[in-house]
C-alpha cells in the first residue's frame, strides 16, 4: 500500500550536511546563473534594437536602399557543388521513396 509511509525508512542526511550540499550547489551554479542573466539581458537589448530599427525603417528615418545594394549577389555565395564533393554523391547509396511511401535503398546509377 503506497498510501502508508509509516513503515518505510527513508535515508536523510543530517541537517548540517543538507545545508552544506545546498551551499555547494548554490556556489557551483552561480556562474551559470550569471551567464543566463547576461544572455537574457542581451536578448532584451537585441529585441529593443530590432523594434527600434523596424520603426525607423517604416517611418523613413533609415534609408535601407544603400544597405540593400551592398548585399552580395547570390552568385557570390558558395555553390553546392563546391561544398559537397559531387563524386561522393555519385558513388553513394541513395534513399528513394517508392510508390507505397516506404523508404527503400537504391544504388545511384548516375
Amino acid at each position: 500500500n503506497l498510501s502508508s509511509n509509516d513503515s518505510r525508512a527513508v535515508a536523510v542526511p543530517p541537517m548540517q550536511e543538507q545545508q552544506e550540499i545546498g551551499a555547494h550547489i548554490e556556489r557551483e551554479t552561480q556562474t551559470l546563473a550569471h551567464g543566463i542573466r547576461v544572455a537574457e539581458h542581451e536578448i532584451a537589448l537585441l529585441r529593443e534594437y530590432r523594434t527600434r530599427l523596424i520603426a525607423d525603417v517604416v517611418t523613413g528615418k533609415v534609408d535601407v536602399r544603400q544597405a540593400a545594394a551592398s548585399l552580395p549577389d547570390e552568385s557570390d555565395e558558395d555553390s553546392v557543388d563546391e561544398i559537397v564533393d559531387v563524386q561522393d554523391l555519385d558513388d553513394a547509396e541513395v534513399l528513394v521513396e517508392d510508390e507505397d511511401s516506404d523508404w527503400a535503398a537504391e544504388e545511384n546509377d548516375a
